[in-house]
């Protein structure tokens, strides 16, 4: 168990499923003693306290064995996903299934840029709605909720396609992006005039 400095609480328990092995797993669920386990960190009267309870053994167990699976199939998901975004958009850029059919073979090929101002995300893929409706008058709180909603729809979307829609759809003074760290979590915040959002959450 290591030495955590925890400032903003007296009371903690944190695992690393990185330092667990199937092994250790299996001891955590036979014995009660969890202050030698170096997968897990959290205060003496914590331990004492979770180790007599053979439920919260097994829970700690299943949860670290859960967090060892999707650390082990993070990479297939992420190619899963970024192919899920890439066809899409792939299919937009060329002007549909066929025509896109038409631009491989005669070799007019156009191929997504991921930083662009046009690639979106996959659910951005689903429902590409980014105008406000015109027709609500911008002092009221329908057109306050609708904005919020529709900046909230755009915040996972890459910087240029946000900057795009703020600045020629929406014709809004865009302020900028803020990037912000906790540790190795990033947060990155987009601003303009009226409001800010929570953009990007990512390693």
């Amino acid at each position: 168990m290591s030495e955590t400095n925890m400032k903003f609480c007296n009371s903690y328990f944190l695992v690393d499923p990185t330092k667990a092995s199937l092994f250790d797993l299996l001891l955590l669920l036979l014995f009660p003693n969890l202050i030698r386990k170096s997968f897990i960190d959290s205060t003496p009267d914590t331990l004492k306290s979770v180790g007599r309870c053979f439920a919260s053994r097994w829970i700690i167990a299943l949860a670290v064995l859960v967090q060892k699976i999707l650390i082990f199939i993070r990479k297939p998901l992420a190619f899963i996903g970024r192919l899920l975004t890439y066809w899409p958009n792939l299919l937009s850029e060329n002007g549909g299934f066929f025509k896109l059919i038409l631009h491989l073979v005669t070799g007019k090929l156009v191929k997504p840029e991921e930083s662009s101002a046009t690639y979106t995300s996959f659910l951005g893929c689903t429902d590409r709605r980014v105008e406000l409706d015109e027709k609500i008058n911008v002092a009221t709180i329908e057109y306050k909720s609708m904005l919020s909603i529709m900046a909230s729809k755009i915040a996972y979307e890459n910087k240029s396609f946000i900057t795009s829609v703020v600045k020629n759809t929406w014709k809004m003074d865009f302020v900028g992006f803020y990037d912000f760290y906790n540790g190795k979590l990033k947060t990155t915040l987009y601003s303009f005039k009226e409001m800010f959002f929570l953009c990007h959450l990512g390693y």
